[in-house]
């Protein structure tokens, strides 16, 4: 689990302390769930989903993308222009970061 909250911060750019001051954590207890010392809760977790823009689940369990899939997505993003396209484009890199952390 938390290597799955660590590759979506890092996947976002986002520094500890950025995300636990918006998701009202204490940084000390971040980086004891990004090291798996501790257990992310119910309510931590939909916190940090919130800070990272994706669903609680996605968080916890991510389900592979498949590669039609990804295929699919950087076709529609190659359509799309400048920053639309980079978050696409940063939405995808996170999810290959995150499947090679979980």
């Amino acid at each position: 689990m938390g290597d799955r909250v660590k590759a979506a911060r890092i996947g976002l750019h986002l520094s500890q302390e950025y995300v636990a001051k918006t998701a009202g954590m204490d940084i000390t207890r971040l980086r004891a769930v990004e090291s798996g010392e501790s257990e992310l809760t119910r309510s931590e977790a939909a916190r940090l989903s919130a800070v990272y823009g994706i669903e609680t689940d996605g968080l916890l369990y991510m389900p592979v993308m498949k590669e039609s899939h990804r295929r699919i997505l950087e076709g529609f993003a190659m359509e799309l222009k400048g920053s639309d396209r980079m978050a696409v484009m940063g939405l995808l890199h996170m999810r290959d970061d995150m499947r090679k952390a979980g």
